[in-house]
């Protein structure tokens, strides 16, 4: 399986809501972890950009979330997967395919940061 996700995602995992920011001194295993052949990084071109501002206007998607779902709209995927409430009510997206969002079906994969810095 290959997850797809925006180049936002590099800057945005390091302050996840409701938990302490990911220090520098795990760097390495953040840099790590994005490096993984299951996963492939879209950059936010200006195509996805605009696409995201419509996202806003017509959807009220939130911002950075809206670059998410135009990531996912741009490389035609069926499927965005997040544990947002709030965006899952948007689900489907008009797009060719039609992205539908819903909630993980498989465990997530995990930041190993239990781990102790290097």
């Amino acid at each position: 399986m290959l997850l797809v996700t925006s180049a936002l995602t590099l800057a945005e995992v390091l302050y996840l809501r409701g938990r302490p920011p990911i220090s520098k001194a795990r760097k390495e295993i953040v840099v790590d972890f994005f490096k993984n052949d299951y996963i492939a990084v879209r950059n936010v071109t200006r195509h996805v950009a605009e696409l995201a501002r419509e996202l806003v206007w017509d959807q009220g998607i939130k911002p950075k979330d809206a670059v998410h779902v135009a990531t996912a709209l741009e490389a035609r995927l069926p499927l965005m997967n997040t544990f947002d409430r709030t965006l899952l009510k948007k689900s489907p997206i008009a797009g060719s395919p039609q992205l539908v969002i819903a909630q993980p079906s498989v465990r997530e994969p995990k930041l190993p940061l239990n781990t102790t810095p290097r």
